[in-house]
């Protein structure tokens, strides 16, 4: 998770930020650590029984004038690094910060990963935050004159925001009737959509728009047999760039046939591992009753 506030008016940006959102709001499971330089203050925070360490989140150079932080992960890193001249695999916001300078904002295009990144540039009072393509990784933010507050915590932020006031009823409708997925808690906090980066500094707001899928053609040649084997393809690189061999892996099961195959797939990925974890949800006190097919089944064999 990442927060963070910015100020164009003064530098001290604490005064100005509800701490709450900065120091976790009391969720004690969290490990809060605040980053400040001028006029910025944010935070990050980590779970202290996952391997992420600060290399994963945090990037400052102050010689380069980039401070990055960072909620995700870039799974193209092979290619990028050759891009860069790395000798080495670094951590994601060296990289991040390395494409930056190397393509400026456009960088985003060619990274393959589920992130929500910020980037900061003191001596150009300026910052970025990205979301990438699909967004798998929430972001939000929110403006006022000069200031601008953001979070990966979209709900987090809707409360350091409230002053009070009630949740809409148009936003608890969403659960009966077609949700608006732009829609918060708060009015005054915006989604950063997918695809898109906001481009923050003096002479204010700008969003863009990174990645257009409307352009991509159909391809109407492929047979059959090509596209089965094409598709079989991008989900096996798609589950295997996931899996990471620091964490101990499970996967949730439901009755559909596509967490089956990732579940199935990504057992491959860990086959050193004595255990693969399964996780399913049902009512406590829900019986199986007559019904042929128990999923419940999978998870105790899994």
């Amino acid at each position: 998770m990442i927060s963070g506030y910015l100020s164009f008016h003064s530098d001290n940006a604490l005064n100005s930020l509800n701490t709450s959102l900065i120091h976790g709001d009391g969720n004690e499971e969290l490990d809060y650590k605040t980053v400040t330089h001028g006029s910025f203050v944010g935070s990050y925070a980590t779970h202290p029984r996952l391997p992420w360490n600060v290399s994963d989140i945090y990037y400052y150079d102050e010689y380069a004038d980039v401070l990055v932080l960072m909620s995700g992960t870039v799974y193209n890193t092979d290619q990028l690094i050759c891009e860069c001249g790395f000798s080495s695999v670094p951590a994601s916001p060296v990289l991040v910060a390395s494409l930056f300078l190397k393509y400026g904002p456009d960088f985003v295009a060619g990274v393959n990963g589920d992130f929500a990144i910020f980037l900061y540039r003191p001596r150009k009072s300026e910052a970025f935050i990205f979301r990438d393509h699909v967004g798998v990784r929430p972001v939000a933010w929110s403006q006022r004159s000069l200031e601008l507050v953001f979070s990966s915590d979209i709900t987090g932020l809707c409360r350091s925001m409230s002053d009070g006031r009630h949740v809409p009823t148009w936003y608890l409708a969403d659960y009966f009737r077609y949700s608006d997925l732009l829609s918060t808690p708060n009015p005054d906090v915006q989604r950063l959509l997918p695809g898109h980066y906001l481009h923050f500094s003096e002479r204010g707001l700008r969003l863009s728009q990174y990645w257009h899928p409307e352009t991509v053609k159909l391809n109407r040649t492929l047979s059959y047999e090509k596209m089965i084997s094409d598709l079989n393809d991008l989900v096996q690189d798609a589950v295997k760039i996931r899996c990471d061999s620091r964490f101990r892996a499970g996967a949730h099961i439901s009755s559909g046939l596509d967490s089956g195959v990732v579940s199935v797939l990504a057992r491959r990925q860990y086959s050193r591992s004595e255990k693969y974890y399964g996780f399913s949800w049902s009512p406590g006190d829900f019986d199986a009753g007559e019904v042929a097919f128990d999923e419940r089944l999978l998870v105790r064999l899994m």
